[in-house]
């Protein structure tokens, strides 16, 4: 018997998993078992962001954390959304909000492989394998640990359901159903019906199908009685609507009585009045034409009928269908191919409302009709391919069972060999994972001492650049000698400041670290006062006051580009 939530409610287990388990799954998920081969009916691909490879993804996510010692070592996750309210066909969709509900409850870094099946029936299933991590503190230390019941108990107790397997199954339940409705804004979606008795309520996709062919003949039976019941209503249709043809008869022969009546009455006054015989000729011509026009209208509304009926015949009639009509809103057409020269021109001419309704009833009733006679069509289509399909699937399974009882042994050796293997694979990619942990440590000390150096060297570089703005600022902290040699005043450069002091006073200095662009800078800062200085004193004799004055402004302005240049180079 179908359930009320079938269509609209999701479903979430959780397995727990041992290694061995978890090898058997992975050859399910590349289809190299005997179950998932028979159950596939196409060749297209998974759909997974993480790969195939269960085992090797398994232990680099645990990697480094704490273990305990028992059979279960990972989970598996089966999220299967609503069939009726969710695109079977976009795995992304369905993956994406599968690993969004899964990290919601056993933490963001739980999951270490995903898959969604795309060459079975099915369409709504996702997988999942997680292996939830928390911080353990004891009084020592603090340390990374995979659980297996943690989150579940702590789901339980949120959703006020005892921590025991049938209360934290209710929560996980109670958990999709929220996510469902408020995350993806699925508004139809309902909650699971629960477990009437205990223990695993999942079928196989053999079982699943054998009810769902007993489920296609229930629903054939009940469309067979569906149909019977539209075409008893079709009969009381057609009875109403003859009954509401001889009404209308009725009432079109007492149209044409009161049409005669006004036609005497018009008479009488003619004999009464001849003074006012052209009015009563003009009464008596429009009763004449209305009397005509009644007519004409029973006629038409006699064929029009009469095309209704015959619209009823589904084998040779006009094919009445709820649509636009060509001459106006009346809600229904039909085909003008299947109707005589007459049934056309009746056809496209005005239809009264009353006839116009019972018109849309026929329609509304010929269309469920033919919709009831094509589903019972395709139910007992689908009947006939299950029941070849079953039968199929009956002598695959009895084919597939004598084979792997032969094979068994073999597979199971093959798998023990292959589980030592990776095993031995595993203990060495973690003692190299430790040899590299050890030298990124190394690499971050050397990269922290460089660090604490560069900033050092940042530091200095600033102080000698204000130094050096300082003496571009102040020519005058350079003096030259009789000689023509440059050097510091001391008096201004202890003006400057101790910063100045520091740095380009103290060169002379052993501890003093000058940077090679502080020397370079200076020696030219230098270079241009003893320049300068022999030019001034070269032109000194032959100058007049006007030169003299020309030449301060040329000191001022060599300063004012020994500094800019500086600036310009970066000192």
């Amino acid at each position: 018997m179908k359930k009320d939530v079938t269509g609209v409610a999701g479903a979430a287990r959780v397995d727990q998993l041992s290694m061995g388990e978890l090898t058997h799954a992975e050859r399910h998920g590349k289809r190299l078992d005997k179950t998932s081969k028979s159950r596939a009916i196409s060749k297209d691909p998974p759909v997974t962001t993480t790969g195939l490879d269960l085992n090797m993804l398994y232990h680099a996510h645990v990697a480094g954390a704490f273990i305990p010692k028992c059979r279960a070592r990972e989970m598996q996750v089966i999220v299967q959304f609503p069939k009726d309210l969710v695109d079977g066909e976009d795995a992304a969709l369905m993956l994406r909000h599968a690993r969004a509900f899964v990290e919601g409850v056993f933490g963001p870094d739980s999951i270490f492989a995903d898959r969604v099946d795309r060459d079975e029936k099915s369409r709504h299933v996702v997988d999942l394998f997680i292996a939830p991590k928390y911080v353990k503190t004891t009084k020592h230390q603090e340390k990374v640990a995979v659980t297996m019941s943690r989150h579940q108990k702590e789901l339980a107790r949120q959703y006020n359901c005892p921590p025991t397997p049938v209360g934290t199954g209710r929560a996980l339940q109670d958990a999709l159903f929220d996510y469902l409705r408020s995350q993806m804004g699925l508004n139809g979606v309902k909650r699971g019906e629960p477990k009437m008795i205990p223990g695993p309520d999942w079928k196989l996709p053999e079982q699943l199908r054998e009810e769902e062919l007993a489920h296609l003949k229930a629903e054939t039976e009940r469309a067979r009685a569906d149909a019977k019941r539209e075409r008893a209503k079709a009969i009381a249709a057609r009875a109403a609507m003859e009954a509401t043809f001889d009404r209308f008869e009725a009432e079109h022969e007492e149209a044409i009585a009161a049409a005669i009546a006004r036609e005497q009455a018009a008479s009488q006054k003619m004999e009464e009045a001849r003074a006012i015989r052209a009015l009563a000729d003009r009464a008596n011509e429009q009763a004449r034409e209305e009397r005509l026009q009644i007519d004409r209208d029973r006629q038409l509304h006699i064929d029009q009928l009469a095309l209704l009926q015959r619209a009823l015949d589904e084998d040779s009639g006009p094919d009445l269908r709820l649509a636009q009509h060509p001459a106006g809103d009346v809600g229904f057409v039909m085909n003008e191919r299947k109707m005589t020269s007459r049934e056309r021109l009746v056809y496209g001419q005005p239809w009264q409302s009353m006839i116009a309704n019972i018109a849309r009833r026929f329609a509304r009733f010929l269309e469920k009709a033919r919709g009831a006679a094509a589903r019972l069509l395709d139910r007992e289509l689908a009947v006939e391919r299950q029941e070849a399909e079953l039968a199929e699937a009956k002598a695959a399974a009895a084919r597939a069972i004598a084979s792997e009882r032969e094979t068994q042994m073999k597979e199971h050796e093959a798998a023990l060999a292959v589980l030592d293997e990776r095993e031995a694979l595993v203990d060495a990619r973690r003692a190299d994972a430790e040899r590299l942990a050890d030298e990124a440590r190394t690499l971050f000390d050397q990269a922290e001492a460089l660090g604490e150096a560069v900033i050092e060297d940042v530091a200095n570089s600033a102080r000698w650049n204000r130094a050096l703005e300082q003496i571009a600022e102040r020519p005058s902290v350079i003096t030259v000698d009789a000689e023509g040699k440059a050097a510091f005043v001391p008096a201004i450069a202890e003006q400057l400041g101790d910063e100045f002091l520091d740095t380009i006073a103290s060169m002379a200095s052993a501890d003093a670290k000058v940077p090679d662009w502080a020397f370079v800078a200076l020696e030219r800062e230098l270079e241009m006062a003893e320049k300068r200085h022999a030019v001034l004193k070269k032109a000194d004799p032959i100058m007049n006051p006007a030169q003299e004055l020309v030449a301060r402004e040329a000191r001022s302005v060599m300063r004012n580009v020994a500094a800019v240049y500086q600036r310009g180079q970066g000192v």
